[in-house]
């Protein structure tokens, strides 16, 4: 009997241990959910969103800030700025990234005129912009809690970063176009890089070797010059840029004189006196060649500024219409060599009987760069090896001789002895 009741008495203390330590973790587990709902969350849990998109203004339009580097800055409460990300924008100009999250922390932005085509050195001036600051405060913005979207939309259009802007920009679509052509043309080596291609900077000064409104381009530091005032000009762009693919990839005589189309000015290199006879040939090659290079990538992008009318009456007359006025053979004159390359290379609707062929650079750009490209430096491009040291070598011209004969007369340029 003792033993049973020994043994009852101790089952029962057994169960009510049991039942206290259940009704202690039960408290201890409410306590814990009320001090957890009365105290505040964590300010260093979760994330916050930054986002933008970000033009600058054409003069036909806004325009996107395609593929340019940006950094964002946080400074946290107490402390000093910081560098948070770096990227670039899409070809849209808007970019989206997360942040973990810190209360009352502050972000800025920098845009740099940089993309994957060009870089634009603004002289004396910093090499990025924040939005906001060229015409009043900076656009910072402030995270105030977890999961925010911090969005900077912003236009610049103050009286220089859209100029920085739009420079990189056309020289970009300029190296992408003449980049695509070489690896398509390419018969040496189909790997070569296409780095070559891409110039040191842009500067938005003038020449420093002439006026300072003039634009040129200057193959020792690969720098090129575009004053201010012609910055929006896409065509000026363009044409300074062929001349940097015929310095890196080619052997174009290198004859730096002020020009309009016609019959150049002085020439720089010779002290600012007259360009000598016998140079006129290769110095029309030398420009006409970098009027119809830009031509032809405006054609692919007809959004250029001034916008593509399609007589280019804003670039070099390139059309057989627009000649010099002269019965002096047409290849020492820059506008009837470039006449005659779109006429060869134009073939689109609406051109006359002798326009055929290519709808792009392909062509020309290997000829630049194989025949006639470095280390041939001896080699100046002139209507006659145009054609003897390429297409009649090659036999890869797509028209016949009578044709080809027609375009060389009707740009008032000597015709090859072989064509007659």
């Amino acid at each position: 009997m003792w033993r049973d009741g020994c043994s009852s008495r101790l089952a029962r203390k057994r169960a009510l241990a049991r039942q206290c330590k259940r009704i202690s973790v039960a408290v201890l587990a409410a306590s814990l959910a009320i001090g957890l709902a009365g105290c505040p969350s964590n300010q260093s849990s979760g994330k916050v969103t930054l986002s933008g998109h970000l033009l600058y203004a054409d003069t036909n339009g806004p325009r996107p800030i395609a593929f340019d580097k940006f950094e964002i800055w946080r400074q946290d409460p107490g402390a000093g700025w910081a560098k948070e990300a770096t990227g670039s924008t899409d070809g849209n100009g808007q970019f989206r990234l997360t942040s973990s999250y810190r209360h009352n922390t502050h972000y800025a932005i920098r845009v740099f005129p940089d993309n994957r085509g060009a870089f634009c050195c603004t002289g004396s001036l910093n090499v990025w912009v924040e939005p906001g600051a060229p015409q009043g405060k900076k656009i910072q913005l402030v995270s105030t809690k977890a999961g925010q979207d911090l969005i900077w939309n912003y236009t610049f259009d103050d009286p220089y970063w859209p100029r920085a802007f739009n420079a990189v920009e056309t020289l970009r679509r300029a190296y992408e176009i003449v980049a695509a052509a070489r690896k398509a043309a390419n018969d040496v080596n189909n790997n070569e890089s296409t780095q070559s291609l891409i110039p040191a900077h842009v500067s938005l000064t003038g020449c420093p070797f002439a006026a300072a409104d003039m634009a040129c381009t200057w193959p020792v530091s690969g720098d090129i010059f575009v004053p201010v005032s012609r910055a929006m000009d896409d065509y000026v762009l363009l044409h300074e840029y062929g001349h940097w693919v015929q310095y890196s990839i080619g052997s174009m005589a290198w004859i730096a004189s002020d020009h309009s189309g016609c019959k150049p000015g002085p020439a720089f290199i010779m002290g600012g006196g007259p360009l000598p006879v016998q140079w006129r040939e290769q110095h029309a090659w030398l420009e006409g060649s970098a009027d119809w290079l830009g031509a032809t990538i405006a054609k692919k992008y007809p959004a250029m500024s001034p916008p593509f009318d399609g007589d280019w009456d804003n670039f070099a007359g390139i059309d057989e219409s627009s000649t010099c006025g002269t019965a002096e053979d047409g290849s020492r004159y820059e506008r009837h060599v470039a006449n005659m390359l779109w006429d060869l290379t134009d073939g689109g609707p609406g051109s006359e009987a002798s326009d055929h062929v290519f709808e792009d650079a392909s062509l020309f750009i290997q000829i630049i760069d194989n025949e006639l490209g470095t280390p041939n430096t001896s080699i100046w491009p002139t209507t006659d090896n145009f054609y003897y040291a390429n297409f009649y070598r090659r036999g890869s011209w797509p028209i016949s001789d009578v044709e080809l004969s027609d375009i060389y007369k009707i740009n008032n340029i000597s015709v090859p002895p072989i064509l007659n």
